[in-house]
């Protein structure tokens, strides 16, 4: 039973903790209220309301719920690659921190907020990224400069005809 409690449950308890700490966004998609992603170009600003998500932003408009939910989902799935670097006296600047080319902010349901910054490319093509005001350096997927690029026309809702329909609205 030693075996058994300690070192096989003991051992996917930890697996599980780790698998967790290497989440880039500790929310799940369901818990996002409202989220902005900056560029140096743009700012877009998108809050959950009753009906679903709405672009404030650069454009007031109905956003496209099912390709919103997408973009958060593949947020929330984004790991952790790797911990480039540490400490206090960290140089931003070496990764583009000091100046973000992108930034992404959450705000969960729960009140708990969240800022992503994301700086240079590395030698690879990834990403170097700070979550909130955190005291180290992040290497994270390139996939996050497609995702924070993403224009308002990517964002909207594409139904021609929105409300109620014709029919409807002549009774």
């Amino acid at each position: 039973s030693y075996a058994y409690f300690v070192e096989y449950k003991g051992a996917n308890e930890k697996e599980a903790l780790k698998e967790k700490d290497a989440k880039l966004i500790q929310l799940e998609t369901e818990s996002f209220k409202s989220f902005d992603l900056i560029t140096k170009n743009q700012t877009m600003r998108l809050v959950k309301g009753a009906k679903g998500w709405d672009l404030e932003t650069p454009v007031r408009d109905e956003a496209d719920n099912a390709t919103i939910n997408n973009l958060l989902s593949s947020f929330s799935n984004e790991k952790i690659e790797e911990v480039v670097e540490e400490g206090e006296n960290l140089n931003w600047a070496n990764y583009g921190l000091d100046a973000p080319v992108s930034e992404f902010r959450a705000e969960a349901i729960d009140g708990k907020k969240l800022s992503l910054k994301i700086g240079k490319k590395s030698f690879d093509s990834r990403l170097y990224a700070r979550i909130d005001e955190q005291k180290r350096v992040l290497l994270i997927s390139s996939s996050w400069d497609v995702h924070l690029t993403k224009l308002p026309k990517d964002l909207r809702n594409k139904n021609l005809f929105r409300g109620s329909s014709i029919s409807e609205s002549a009774k």
